[in-house]
C-alpha cells in the first residue's frame, strides 16, 4: 500500500525537520503529529484511498474558508538605505528579508515574515523538492511508455513543441503544448491567490497555492500509478512546479528561484568573475544560488532511488512537504489574528 511504501520518506523529512531548528512550535507540532500517524499508525487499505482523497478536498475546503480575513498593515520595516557588504549605504531597493532579531518569523495579520535565514532555510527546501519532482518525471519511471519531461521548468517544452509544429508532428507539439500550459496556469494561480504580493512575507495566498499544489501532486501520484495514461500524471506535477516557481519568485523579488536553474547557474557564473576581479558585492547573493543549486541537484539525486523503487507513489513525499507548508502557514496566520 501507498502509505507503507512511503514511510521511510517520512523519515528522511523527519530528519529536515529535527535537524534544522528553523520551525516555530506550531510547525513542529503539525510536522511531528505527520510523521508520528505515517510511521505509527497501521495503514489504510487500498478501499481506503477514494477516503484519503476526499479528507484532502475537505480539507482544502476549510483552508479557503479561512482565506476570509481583511487584510490589515503590516508592521514590519524596511530600512530606507541598506547598508551593503562594504558597509556604506546605497539607496532603496527591494525590500529585503528581515533582520535576525531573536525570531526566525515574526506575524501580523495572518502574514508571516520570514527572516533571512530562514527565507534561505526554506527556499533550500523547496529546491530540494523541485529538483526531486523534476528528477522523478525526467527518470522516465513513472510513465508507462518510458517519456520523460522535466517537470520544474519547460524551455525545452518551448523548443520541442517548436520542433513538432516544423516537422508536422501535431502529437509532440501538442504534448509540449500541454506542459508549457500546465506550467503557466500554475503561476496564474499563485498570481490570483497573492495579487500584491510582500518581499518575504507568506500571506494566507501562500498557504492556499501550496494545499493546491499538495492536491495537484496527489492527482499525479494517483494517475502515475492507475497507468490509463502514459503521460497524464505530467500535467499536474508540472503545474505544481508552477505554483511553487510562481510563488518563490514573487515573494523573494527573484532572489529565491526554486524551480529552474538556468538563470542562477549564469548569475553564479557573473558573480564568480566579478569576484575574482575584486568585486564582492553579489557575494552573499552567490552563497544563497550555490546552496539552492546543490539543493536541486540533490533532490534529483534522490528521485531516481525513490522513483526506482517507489514509482508514482514518490511524488507523495513532494504532496506532503506541500501539505505542511500549507497548514504551517494557516495555523502561524490564526495565531497572529488572535
Amino acid at each position: 500500500d501507498i502509505p507503507q511504501k512511503i514511510g521511510w520518506v517520512v523519515r528522511l523529512f523527519s530528519f529536515f525537520i529535527r535537524r534544522s531548528g528553523e520551525f516555530s512550535g506550531s510547525w513542529k507540532v503539525v510536522a511531528h503529529a505527520r510523521i508520528y500517524t505515517m510511521t505509527h499508525v497501521k495503514p489504510p487499505s487500498r478501499g481506503r484511498r477514494p477516503a484519503l482523497v476526499g479528507a484532502l478536498l475537505f480539507a482544502l475546503a476549510g483552508i479557503s474558508e479561512s482565506s476570509r480575513v481583511p487584510p490589515q498593515e503590516s508592521i514590519a520595516s524596511t530600512p530606507s538605505a541598506p547598508l551593503r557588504t562594504d558597509g556604506r549605504r546605497h539607496s532603496p531597493g527591494p525590500p529585503a528579508p528581515h533582520a535576525a532579531s531573536g525570531a526566525l518569523s515574526t506575524r501580523a495579520g495572518g502574514t508571516v515574515h520570514l527572516h533571512i535565514h530562514s527565507a534561505i532555510f526554506y527556499g533550500m527546501l523547496l529546491s530540494f523538492n523541485s529538483g526531486f519532482v523534476n528528477g522523478a518525471c525526467l527518470s522516465g519511471l513513472l510513465s508507462s511508455d518510458g517519456t520523460k519531461q522535466a517537470a520544474a521548468a519547460v524551455t525545452g517544452a518551448w523548443t520541442n513543441g517548436a520542433l513538432g509544429a516544423a516537422a508536422g508532428q501535431w502529437g509532440q507539439f501538442a504534448f509540449n503544448a500541454k506542459c508549457i500550459g500546465s506550467y503557466a496556469g500554475g503561476s496564474l494561480i499563485s498570481g490570483l491567490l497573492s495579487p500584491r504580493p510582500e518581499p518575504f512575507a507568506a500571506g494566507p495566498g501562500v498557504a492556499h497555492s501550496f494545499g493546491i499544489g499538495a492536491a495537484l501532486l496527489f492527482a499525479a501520484a494517483h494517475l502515475s500509478a492507475k497507468g490509463a495514461s502514459a503521460t497524464a500524471f505530467l500535467y499536474p506535477a508540472v503545474a505544481a512546479c508552477g505554483i511553487q516557481n510562481g510563488v518563490t519568485s514573487a515573494l523573494s523579488s527573484n532572489l529565491l528561484r526554486t524551480s529552474h536553474f538556468s538563470g542562477i547557474t549564469s548569475d553564479v557564473g557573473t558573480f564568480l568573475g566579478q569576484m575574482l576581479r575584486g568585486n564582492n558585492a553579489n557575494k552573499m547573493k552567490m552563497k544563497t544560488f550555490v546552496c539552492l543549486a546543490l539543493s536541486f541537484w540533490s533532490g534529483g539525486a534522490v528521485s531516481y532511488h525513490m522513483a526506482s523503487k517507489f514509482l508514482g507513489s514518490s511524488l507523495l513525499f513532494s504532496a506532503g512537504l506541500y501539505l505542511l507548508i500549507s497548514l504551517g502557514l494557516l495555523m502561524n496566520g490564526d495565531k497572529s489574528e488572535q
